[in-house]
């Protein structure tokens, strides 16, 4: 299930998300993102979401914790690190719009 970018964008549908998940809005932001534009490298989500990639490098070492994305060196260029969505990333991404979507 792929949110639409009106979703991404909704700053009430953040709230509620970061109310009901226990993300901050940054976290929910970035899954969304990779949820919807696919793998970025670090800095290339940093800049999406207007945050350092020191602070998005923290953030998703968190996310990659709990399993929800998968940070890897990229084949092409060593120097960088490639973030993508895992299956359960994408389960809690569901679980982030329902919830979003049942309080409207």
């Amino acid at each position: 299930m792929k949110p639409s970018i009106k979703f991404l964008w909704t700053l009430d549908g953040i709230q509620k998300l970061v109310g009901e998940s226990g993300f901050t809005p940054a976290t929910v932001l970035a899954m969304m993102t990779l949820s919807i534009y696919g793998g970025h490298t670090v800095a290339e989500l940093a800049k999406k979401l207007y945050i350092t990639q020191q602070a998005t490098g923290k953030m998703l070492v968190r996310l990659e914790d709990y399993g929800y994305v998968s940070i890897n060196q990229s084949k092409i260029d060593g120097r960088f690190r490639e973030v993508k969505l895992t299956e359960a990333g994408r389960l809690m991404i569901g679980k982030l719009q329902n919830v979003w979507e049942s309080e409207k």
